[in-house]
């Protein structure tokens, strides 16, 4: 039987026409499955399924013959796709209402870090207080730069600088 007339027998359900198509078309999928990485019992399965969507999708299959390989064929790697897809996936439980929630909440500040950081703030050289409160608001690098009179470059080191001996003095002040 050649593919037209294969392709006719389907859509009348002619049940010869079912057994060569599948003799035919079977190994061919089922391989072409296996090789892509499908367990050959899911490629059957997939295989079972190409075959009902084969059989329904026929009447509307043109040219007659050839459109029904490749509706085969392009079914099952849509179906492979699926079956990936589904091993791949996370297993997911429901949330327990009256569990804690896992994301930490913010604790009060240390009164003792705080009562450091404002005795550092008040010992801390006119300079590295300026220019913390200043970067704290928002000030711009160049904006600082023509208050210090440096060059915008030079401001990171001096942030930087000011923030060790602020980081400094807090150590310091805590291990009291």
């Amino acid at each position: 039987m050649d593919d037209e007339a294969l392709h006719e027998g389907i859509i009348l359900l002619e049940e010869q026409a079912l057994r060569d198509w599948q003799a035919r078309h079977a190994p061919l999928i089922v391989g072409w499955l296996a090789r892509r990485g499908i367990r050959v019992p899911d490629a059957d399965e997939i295989w079972n399924d190409v075959l009902a969507a084969t059989v329904k999708a026929a009447p509307g299959l043109q040219p007659r013959g050839v459109s029904l390989r490749r509706y085969a064929f392009r079914v099952a790697r849509n179906l492979a796709a699926d079956r990936r897809e589904q091993l791949t996936r996370l297993s997911t439980e429901q949330i327990d209402e009256g569990m804690a929630d896992p994301r930490p909440r913010p604790s009060a500040p240390d009164p003792r870090r705080v009562g450091a950081l404002r005795g550092c703030l008040e010992q801390a050289l006119a300079r590295d207080r300026l220019v913390m409160e200043l970067t704290a608001e928002g000030t711009t690098v160049d904006e600082l730069a023509a208050l210090l009179g440096i060059e915008p470059g030079s401001v990171y080191q001096v942030q930087r600088r000011a923030r060790v001996r602020l980081q400094a003095c807090i150590e310091e002040e805590l291990a009291r």
